[in-house]
């Protein structure tokens, strides 16, 4: 696969900003009635375009269904803090934690990043 360390860093950077505008609506929009939900949404959007060219490139190359793990890993941490009732942030941390580990996961699957080549 061509530019395996850029689909690499566009998948890191897309999985970071998806957890950071899901820890921004959470825990600065909504508990703020003059927050704003713009910043939220377009770093989501951003992240989420990021994620789409890296599927799209990774599918053209491998033709492997990889890629529906994205849209599972997007739900599901989109509405885990809203599930877990924690106090003082926790309820936010621990998904937002687990959502790291899960997209390093996702890459290693992905990309074998720490696999040298032959």
């Amino acid at each position: 696969m061509q530019n395996k360390t850029l689909l690499t860093n566009l998948s890191l950077i897309g999985y970071v900003g998806l957890l950071v505008s899901i820890a921004g609506f959470y825990g600065y929009y909504l508990p703020h009635d003059d927050a704003f939900l713009l910043p939220w949404l377009l770093i989501a959007l951003f992240s989420s375009a990021l994620l789409g060219y890296k599927n799209y490139k990774v599918y053209q190359a491998t033709k492997s269904k990889l890629f529906l793990l994205d849209p599972i890993f997007t739900l599901v941490f989109l509405y885990l803090p809203s599930v877990i009732s924690l106090p003082r942030g926790l309820s936010i941390l621990l998904p937002i934690l687990a959502g790291a580990a899960f997209a390093l996961i996702l890459v290693n699957l992905t990309f074998h990043p720490w696999k040298k080549e032959a």
